[in-house]
Formats: C-alpha cells, structure tokens, sequence
C-alpha cells in the first residue's frame, strides 16, 4: 500500500474505493444491456450485466464461505450494497482493520472471478487493487479456502446461527404452525399418482406420518431474537420417496424450479424460494445432527443396504424426520426432534452433551422438497462408548459401519470435492468413502461452528 493511501481517511478512502469497483463494473459491462431486476443469492455470475445488487449478494456469499470470526455473520446483502452504493454516504465500512480487510479481499476475489467468466471481452484485465482502500497496513488472515456454496449440492439457505446470533430452544425457536396445503404445482397430479404407485407396490405401506414445509417466517424484530416460524402439514414418509424419484428422472424440473428461485424478482428469500416451498408437493422436514467425541472426532454411519433411500452412503451423525401430530396441537419443533435422533438413535441423552445443541443452518433440500435443519452436538463420551451405546440403540438398524473422522480442512474439502459435480453425481472421497449430499452441509457447518467456539471456550 502506498503512503499517501495511508495518509488518507477512511471517509475518502470508502470513495475511491466505489469509484474503483464502479470503474470495474462499468469495465465488465460494457456493450451489455443492463437489467432492472435484482437476480438472487444463489445466481452464479454468468458473463451478463453484474448490478451492484447482484455484486453484493456474491461478496456476501463469499464472506460467508471464509469468515472465521463472529462479526462478519451479521452483515447482510444490504449491508454490502450500501457500502458499495456511492449514494449510501452515511453507511461507513467497518471499523475493525480485520473485518474490514476481509470485506476487500472478498470483494477482489468476487470481482476477479467475474472478470475471469466474462471470457475473451475481459481477457488479460484484472480488477482494481481494492486493498490499496483498507487504510492501514494489511494484516495476515488466514482464509480457509473451503469455497462452498450449499445450492451447488440442491441446498437453498434459509436462515443460519452463529455465536452472535444463537437459536435458543426458550427465546426464539418460535412456533411450528399447521396449515392445510394448497395444491402442488411442481409436476402434473398424474405423474404423481404413477410414481405413488411405484413405490407404494414395492414398499408395501406410506412409512410413518411426517411434518411437510410450507412456509416460513423469519421474524428479524430485536425482542424477538430472529424468531424461526416454520408452516406444516401433514403428509406420509412415502411421499419423500415419491418426489425424490421423480426429480431423479425428470431432471428438467429441478433445473425450472432451481432457475425460479435463483431469479426471482425482489430476491431469492422472500420470492422465489418462499413461492417454491409454498407449491412443493408434499414431502418431510428432516434434521442431521453431528456427534463429537469427547476428543473432536467426528461420528459417521455407513447406511444399511435395508433402508428405502442412499443405501450404503456415509452420513455425518444420524438424520431424523419430524413427526406430524394430527391430533395434537402443538407440533414437534426442531429441539425435539434433536434429542429424539439422539435418543433413539445414538441412545445419547442431554446429560451427555457438553452444552446444548447447537443448530447452524435451516433451508431446503430441493431435490426431495425437504426442510433441512443442521445441527450439532458436543459429547462427553469416548469413541468406543457411543460405538457400544448405538449398538444398542431403539432405531440401530439403520446404522451399518461406524468410522471417525478428524476436522481437518483437507479432510473436509475432501467431502466437497466428492460433491463438486452438482446435485446428482457424485464420487468417493479420498479414503473411498461415498456420502450423502448433507454430509457436505453437516461437515462445513460443524467447521465453521468450531471456528466460532459455539460449543464454548476452546
């Protein structure tokens, strides 16, 4: 960084910098028509017009993909557009050199990989060097390098917790509400009704009584905490089967309803991915939950050859559906169903964990129209001990081979990489193991919450 960079404030530097990266948008744009909607979160940048709507979302992600500290997960799509908006004069860049640093490294390498996709117009050119904007000398920050975006694997982000933000089973859980489903419209009804009877002929019964996803509040008010309201109805564990398989083999779809949630007008949240839930058919909400060790390692169960779906696939703790109550008024919420995965798969109780439970991530597992909580639990328990104690579990039969994985980066990138060619491929990680396409949520996720030390101090 020059000195007379250094020499400057930061009011001044804030505004060079938006002349810099307006400088490079208008670079990266020209001779393109430009688009008056703003696509959403989940949109790769694809050679287009980039607006600086669609700018913020992409650096959001990537912070979001590198952080390892607290502060950077309060900052929203808003927060970054209005920094890079010249009109915003009053929002002002973070104060922390740190935080600040990582917003500008982000921004470069958001604006680099968009040079790079807009092919032989941007060829040889390079963007700005936004650090020479930071105000001070540039700190060393390890960035891990796990470059992961859940949609690229079906999974459409919700809402998330991190150390400043936590879902606390007394606070703000909030209520899980029923609601009778309106009709679907993800595939014609008589499409449905074949694969219904497909699966019911081999099956031999609907399987157990499920909670379905139909909607979703997110109520952001101060007093409430960042309440969660989740909208059920009832629906059969066949139906997940039912929809699985048909987005298996009509692939068409998942690419249509992909596309309506990715550009939407107004945004991913709120349009499209709402709209989408809203005329999904009926399916399950399903949680996966991590177990540690007391040493750190990380529990996985290889999947019996005897279970409807992903036999013979490693997951990263158990997976349990949440149970509809027709009768009931009060519907099971995700704590619940938490510690019932626990119980009756692990036969581990609340006296076991180190702290609560800790959930991470709350979104949508497209490709079996599935609610998807991540969560994860800390024990005070030896390997050998949770291995005898699932033996003997109530639900153990789902539960083949057991293995214990370090955290490590390179492990976890491993994982990523097994699942790197899109929601329906997939191959071995580097030990020769095959996983289901949650484990790279649950594995990314348990990262970042160890990196926050949401369990407690390290």
């Amino acid at each position: 960084m020059s000195s007379s960079s250094e020499n400057l404030d930061l009011p001044t530097l804030h505004k060079q910098l938006k002349d810099a990266v307006d400088g490079d948008r208008r670079a990266l744009c020209a001779g393109l028509g430009r688009v008056h909607h703003r696509r959403g979160a989940f949109s790769p940048y694809e050679g287009g017009y980039l607006t600086r709507e669609h700018l913020a979302d992409l650096v959001q992600r990537k912070i979001l993909e590198s952080a390892s500290w607290n502060s950077v997960e309060t900052w929203t799509a808003e927060d970054i557009f209005a920094w890079l908006n010249p009109l915003k004069r009053d929002k002002r860049l973070p104060d922390r050199i740190q935080d600040r640093q990582l917003f500008l490294e982000s921004l470069y390498r958001v604006m680099a990989d968009c040079f790079q996709s807009a092919g032989e117009r941007m060829s040889g050119r390079r963007p700005a060097e936004y650090l020479n904007y930071l105000g001070a000398e540039p700190l060393y920050i390890d960035l891990p390098e796990l470059d992961f975006n859940p949609a690229d694997v079906g999974f459409y982000e919700i809402t998330r917790w991190n150390a400043n933000r936590v879902l606390d089973e007394h606070d703000n859980v909030g209520e899980v509400r029923r609601l009778r489903r309106t009709a679907q419209n993800w595939v014609p009804d008589e499409m449905i009704e074949r694969y219904q009877e497909m699966v019911l002929g081999e099956s031999g019964g609907k399987g157990s009584q499920c909670s379905s996803l139909v909607g979703f509040d997110l109520d952001t008010r101060e007093d409430q905490g960042s309440q969660l309201i989740i909208t059920v109805t009832g629906g059969w564990y066949y139906q997940n089967v039912v929809i699985r398989d048909i987005m298996r083999d009509h692939r068409d779809i998942y690419d249509t309803l992909a596309s309506r949630i990715t550009n939407a007008d107004g945004g991913s949240l709120h349009g499209g991915l709402a709209a989408v839930i809203a005329g999904a058919p009926n399916s399950n909400i399903a949680l996966n939950i991590t177990v540690s060790s007391r040493s750190g390692k990380v529990l996985l169960i290889k999947r019996t050859a005897g279970v409807r779906t992903w036999q013979e696939y490693f997951q990263v703790g158990p997976h349990e559906t949440m149970n509809f109550r027709p009768t009931e008024t009060k519907q099971e919420n995700c704590f619940v169903l938490a510690r019932r995965a626990l119980s009756e798969e692990l036969q581990i109780e609340k006296e076991d964990l180190v702290g609560d439970i800790i959930f991470s991530w709350f979104g949508y597992y497209l490709p079996e129209a599935q609610g998807y909580f991540f969560a994860h639990a800390q024990t005070d328990l030896s390997e050998n001990e949770i291995a005898r104690r699932i033996r003997g579990a109530h639900s153990s039969f789902e539960s083949g081979r057991i293995e214990w994985l370090e955290l490590t980066e390179e492990n976890v990138s491993s994982v990523l990489e097994a699942w790197s060619r899109g929601p329906w491929e997939t191959v071995p990680d580097m030990a020769g193991r095959r996983f289901l396409p949650h484990a790279a949520i649950s594995l990314t996720q348990l990262y970042r919450v160890r990196q926050q030390h949401m369990f407690g101090a390290p």
